[in-house]
C-alpha cells in the first residue's frame, strides 16, 4: 500500500473527490432539495417575524378596546356619582365621583401608549380625549352650580363623547378583525406553502433515492463482472500454472531419462572403448623393449591418462546417473554420496538412515535424491558450515527427509529473486510428488529443509 493511501489526511479529500464524482442525475435533485430546504427556513422566518407582527399588533389593539371601555366605565361612573351626590348627598356617591376622576388621565395615558405607534388612531385618541375633558369640565361647573346648570350641556358632550368613543370602538374592531383574517392567512398559506414543499421534497427524494439505487446496482452488476472476470482470469491462471507445472515435471522426467540414456551409452560405448585402449596399452608396454627408455615413459604416461578418462567417465556418469540408486536404493545411494562429498569438503557428518527403508520407485527415488544433492551442495557453497546432518526415515504415511547444517543460514531475501531459483525447483520437484518442502532457519544458526513425500500417491 502506498504512502498517500496511508495517509490520514487525504481521507476526507478523497471522500470529498468521491462526492463530486457522482452523476450529474445525482446532483442535480440533491441541489434542489438544498435549496429548497434553505427556501422553506427563510420562509418560515418570514412567516414567523410576521405572525408574532401581527401578534404583537392585536395585543396592543385588544389591550386598546379594554382601556377605551375602561375610559368610558370610569367616565360613566364619575357623571352617575356625582349626580347622585346632588341628588341625595350620598358621600358615597362623591367619593366614587373623585376615583372616577382620578382614573381617568391614568386609562388615557396607557390608551395612548397603545395606539402611539399609529398616527390615526393616535389622532382619534387625541380627539376622545378633548371631549373627556369638556365632559369632566361641565361636570365640575354643574358641581360649583350645585347642579343649577342646564344638564344639556352636559349630555351634549356626553353624546359626542360617546359617539367619538364608538368610531373609536368600531376602528378597534375592525384593525383586529383585519390582523386576525390576515394571520389566518398567513397561517393557512404557510400550512399550503409548506405542504407544497413537503410533496415536492418527497418526490425529489424520491428521484434521488432512485438513481441512488439505480446507480447502486449499476455498480453491483459492475462489480460482479469484475468478480467474474477475476475469477475466470484466476481460474486461467490456475490452469496455465498446472499446465506448466505438468510440463515442468515432463522436462524433468525427460531430463532424468535422457541423462540415465547418456550415462548407460557412456557406460557401454565409452567405458568399452577405455577398457579396450587400456588393454591394447598393456599389450604395448610388455612388447617394449627395454632399451628404450624413452618409450616406455611415453607408455606409462599414456596410461595414466587413461586412468584419469576413466575417472573422469566415472564421475561424469555418476552424477548423470548414481550407479547406487539404481541398484542399492535410495539409502544407499544418498549415504554415499553425502560420506563422499562430506569428507572430500572436509566437514562433519551425521547420518541417520532407517535401516528398514524400502526399496522406491525410480521416479520417486531419482527425484528426492537430486533435492538432497541440490541442498548438499548449497551447503558447500553458501552456507560456510562445519556440520551437517541427514535423516533418511518413513513413517506409516511419508518418506520424510531431514538436513540441517551449522553454516550462516540462510536471509529471507535468498528465498526470493534470481537467487531462489534452485529453491524453486527443488520445492516444484517435491509437490508435483504431492508432497511438501520447508526450509528455514535453524536456531541458533544454520539452515533447516524438510521434505515430506505421501507413500501413496494420488494423481
Amino acid at each position: 500500500m502506498s504512502s498517500a493511501e496511508n495517509d490520514p489526511t487525504r481521507a476526507p479529500v478523497a471522500y470529498w473527490q468521491g462526492l463530486f464524482t457522482l452523476p450529474r442525475a445525482i446532483w442535480m435533485p440533491i441541489i434542489a432539495m438544498s435549496v429548497i430546504a434553505v427556501g422553506a427556513f427563510f420562509f418560515n422566518e418570514w412567516s414567523v417575524r410576521h405572525i408574532k407582527t401581527s401578534a404583537v399588533t392585536l395585543a396592543s389593539l385588544t389591550a386598546a378596546q379594554k382601556e377605551l371601555s375602561e375610559l368610558r366605565t370610569q367616565l360613566m361612573d364619575a357623571q352617575t356619582g356625582q349626580h347622585d351626590y346632588l341628588l341625595s348627598r350620598n358621600p358615597q356617591g362623591f367619593e366614587r365621583h373623585e376615583e372616577a376622576l382620578a382614573l381617568l388621565p391614568v386609562i388615557g395615558e396607557r390608551l395612548r401608549l397603545h395606539v402611539a405607534s399609529d398616527p390615526l388612531l393616535l389622532l382619534q385618541v387625541q380627539r376622545l380625549e378633548s371631549l373627556r375633558s369638556r365632559v369632566i369640565a361641565e361636570l365640575r361647573t354643574q358641581a360649583v352650580s350645585n347642579g343649577q346648570t342646564p344638564p344639556e350641556a352636559e349630555y351634549s358632550a356626553m353624546e359626542s363623547f360617546r359617539a367619538e368613543a364608538d368610531k373609536l370602538r368600531d376602528v378597534f374592531e375592525e384593525r383586529v378583525a383585519h390582523h386576525l383574517a390576515e394571520t389566518a392567512r398567513n397561517a393557512q398559506l404557510t400550512r399550503v406553502a409548506f405542504a407544497a414543499l413537503t410533496v415536492v421534497l418527497l418526490l425529489l427524494l424520491f428521484v434521488a433515492v432512485r438513481l441512488l439505487v439505480t446507480d447502486y446496482w449499476r455498480q453491483e452488476a459492475a462489480r460482479r463482472v469484475q468478480s467474474d472476470e477475476r475469477l475466470r482470469l484466476e481460474q486461467l491462471v490456475a490452469e496455465r500454472t498446472l499446465e506448466l507445472s505438468d510440463l515442468t515435471a515432463y522436462l524433468q522426467t525427460a531430463a532424468e531419462q535422457e541423462k540415465a540414456t547418456l550415462a548407460r551409452d557412456l557406460h557401454d560405448e565409452l567405458g568399452g572403448l577405455l577398457t579396450a585402449a587400456k588393454m591394447d596399452l598393456s599389450w604395448l608396454q610388455g612388447r617394449a623393449s627395454a632399451k628404450e627408455p624413452e618409450a616406455q615413459t611415453k607408455l606409462a604416461a599414456l596410461g595414466e591418462a587413461l586412468e584419469e578418462a576413466m575417472d573422469v567417465k566415472r564421475r561424469v556418469v555418476e552424477n548423470l546417473r548414481p550407479a547406487l540408486l539404481d541398484h542399492f536404493g535410495l539409502a544407499t545411494a544418498l549415504r554415499s554420496h553425502f560420506e563422499d562429498t562430506c569428507q572430500k569438503a572436509g566437514i562433519g557428518l551425521t547420518a541417520r538412515i532407517s535401516n528398514d527403508f524400502e526399496q522406491l520407485p525410480q521416479d520417486l527415488a531419482i527425484a528426492l535424491f537430486r533435492v538432497s544433492q541440490e541442498s548438499l551442495t548449497n551447503i558447500l557453497k553458501h552456507a560456510k558450515a562445519e556440520n551437517v546432518e541427514l535423516e533418511l526415515a518413513l513413517d506409516p504415511k511419508n518418506y520424510r527427509i531431514l538436513i540441517v547444517d551449522d553454516g550462516v543460514g540462510i536471509a529471507p531475501e535468498g528465498l526470493e529473486g534470481t537467487r531462489s531459483h534452485g529453491v524453486v525447483g527443488m520445492r516444484h520437484r517435491i509437490v508435483s510428488l504431492g508432497g511438501a518442502f520447508t526450509i528455514g532457519m535453524n536456531p541458533p544458526h544454520g539452515t533447516r529443509i524438510e521434505v515430506s513425500v505421501p507413500r501413496v500417491r494420488v494423481r
